[in-house]
């Protein structure tokens, strides 16, 4: 398995983890149907998606590609997206760009980027 994706316990976040160190425009249309998947299937209409980078070393290096590719960062559902572990520049920079109409975030660790997280509508804590 080369990715890892669940929801969290909060029903709003997507946890995703990237459990290889090379990535390729195929594994990057691969994310994308499964992320794709699983926001199409919520009922919720405000989702989070948590991304751990920070084993990631190398990937495509062209953003219209990546663009391409990750489509779900268009999807009707996801209002946010959180980066957590990226050494990266470049990854962070294109995760900025690509993600420049939604809520974007880095964060060191998978707590800090849960708290930078609202809580769902009509959800108490």
């Amino acid at each position: 398995m080369r990715f890892k994706l669940e929801w969290h316990q909060r029903p709003n976040i997507l946890m995703f983890e990237v459990l290889t160190n090379n990535l390729t425009t195929e594994d990057l249309r691969e994310i994308n149907d499964l992320i794709t998947s699983a926001l199409d299937a919520s009922s919720l209409d405000q989702i989070y998606y948590v991304a751990k980078a920070d084993g990631i070393k190398n990937f495509p290096k062209s953003i219209n590609a990546i663009s391409e590719a990750l489509r779900f960062l268009n999807h009707s559902k996801l209002k946010g997206v959180v980066l957590v572990g990226s050494q990266n520049p470049l990854l962070t920079v294109f995760g900025k760009v690509l993600t420049r109409h939604l809520t974007f975030h880095t964060a060191a660790t998978v707590d800090a980027a849960l708290k930078l997280i609202p809580l769902p509508a009509n959800r108490a804590p």
